[in-house]
């Protein structure tokens, strides 16, 4: 699958800004999701996501392995 790191970035943002209630303006991509109040179900929910989107099997600790939409992003796109 070929794809660009924007198109997984897009696809994390869109997820944090809907279930966190955040607007993308105020996100950072290199600031621990954690901060923004993500949590393990949230976590869970956007490995599943991210799963579905790009038809990956990914470990359920990703989310934290990986805890920036930068670094996340990154892994994912390594992945495919």
């Amino acid at each position: 699958m070929n794809m660009e790191i924007e198109q997984v970035k897009e696809t994390i943002i869109n997820f944090i800004c809907e279930e966190l209630s955040i607007e993308e303006d105020d996100l950072e991509t290199d600031m621990n999701l954690g901060a923004y109040g993500l949590g393990s179900v949230a976590g869970a929910t956007l490995t599943g996501i991210l799963e579905d989107t790009y038809n990956l099997k990914l470990s359920p600790l990703l989310v934290f392995d990986y805890p920036t939409i930068d670094e996340l992003s990154s892994a994912i796109k390594e992945l495919v």
